[in-house]
């Protein structure tokens, strides 16, 4: 993978559409500081999705920090991999991506003016390559060169244990 000119790279990720049409090639930020891989609601609205059915499809997954550090619950959705850093999956892999964030913020106790706001607060993600995908490769990164090599690792169960909704099979990746 080439890291372009502002140092930063992405991963080219084939993603089954809603519809069962053709699948598309999503681009995820290459983000090992990223735990989860995220998915942006415009990368779904390429897949053929909307915001009812993404609503309809997504599934609470604990909680997390977003990038500004704010504790949030996340919400994943189901997608349907079909090639992956050059491995090409016949049979595709059904992957939950981290496809929203809700938090709620307290009233404050004192009225005030421009107090923040307050209640039920949402939103959507960047798409990021996170370290439950990218724990399945070595990664070797040589700025010089600006490349990035993934190697495929060959015992997968550490990892497993990690990311247990999103296990991958040593035979698959």
């Amino acid at each position: 993978m080439l890291i372009n000119k502002n140092n930063r790279a992405y991963v080219h990720l084939r993603i089954g559409r809603f519809d069962n049409q053709m699948p598309v090639w999503v681009d995820f930020k290459f983000d090992p500081g990223a735990d989860r891989t995220t998915i942006s609601p415009q990368s779904l609205f390429a897949l053929g999705y909307d915001l009812k059915i993404i609503k309809s499809l997504m599934k609470p997954s604990g909680s997390g920090s977003t990038a500004s550090f704010d504790v949030a619950r996340h919400f994943t959705i189901d997608l349907n991999i079909n090639h992956i850093m050059g491995q090409i999956l016949p049979k595709g892999l059904k992957f939950p991506f981290v496809c929203a964030w809700e938090k709620v913020v307290p009233v404050p106790e004192s009225k005030c003016e421009g107090c923040c706001l307050a209640g039920t607060i949402s939103g959507g993600f960047r798409s990021l390559l996170g370290n439950d995908i990218l724990s399945c490769f070595n990664i070797v990164i040589d700025h010089n060169k600006k490349i990035i090599n993934f190697t495929r690792v060959s015992d997968l169960s550490v990892r497993n244990k990690l990311y247990t909704d999103s296990e991958f099979s040593e035979y698959v990746v």
